[in-house]
């Protein structure tokens, strides 16, 4: 299964060598990485361009919100999932696109959701909350509750279905995402929660 991984950054120069790098390290070789850079004025652009990845493609574009920025990678995604690691996230080891890629493997669901962790410092040392999927259901977002988006591991055709992130929103695109995916279309798509 081709995943394809979605970054957004800007001046990012102090932690996207680690987003890079995690992305480097996976196992699984099926992958591409679609980079989108907002206009950075640090030396993000230079980390990207020599980048050794293969399968990457890096978007300049100035002034691009986040969910234009995301919405920019999902619709040049050629991957069957598609995974959103920001310029400041790192994956959790080099095996968890392969561990990943084996629930999918494994089951019908559309959708996995895992757990993240927040970090205080640049350099991922000292958690400062952890943010967990493992008992999301979709009632909780009547109540705003909803999992963690960077978390969340979505088939591509589960965005052609039902559409990109809502560039009107600033934030919480997210949850306006999850309820299209979960509670406002018939459709009720499965997911499982990894944790």
């Amino acid at each position: 299964m081709k995943f394809t991984i979605i970054t957004v950054c800007l001046n990012s120069e102090n932690t996207i060598k680690y987003t890079l790098n995690s992305i480097l390290e996976q196992s699984h070789k099926d992958l591409e990485h679609i980079i989108i850079d907002g206009g950075s004025t640090d030396n993000t652009t230079h980390i990207l361009k020599n980048y050794p990845f293969k399968n990457k493609k890096v978007i300049l574009k100035k002034k691009a919100g986040i969910y234009e920025s995301i919405n920019i990678g999902i619709k040049k995604a050629k991957g069957d999932v598609i995974a959103i690691l920001h310029s400041n996230d790192i994956f959790q080891s080099p095996e968890t696109i392969s561990n990943i890629n084996n629930y999918f493997s494994k089951t019908n669901e559309n959708i996995l959701l895992t757990n993240i962790v927040f970090f205080k410092d640049d350099q991922f040392k000292q958690i400062t909350r952890y943010y967990t999927a493992k008992n999301f259901q979709p009632w909780m977002l009547r109540f705003g509750l909803m999992p963690p988006h960077t978390g969340a591991f979505i088939k591509k055709k589960i965005y052609n279905e039902n559409g990109l992130y809502d560039e009107k929103f600033k934030i919480a695109g997210d949850f306006d995402l999850f309820l299209r995916f979960f509670l406002i279309k018939k459709k009720k798509y499965k997911f499982i929660n990894i944790t």
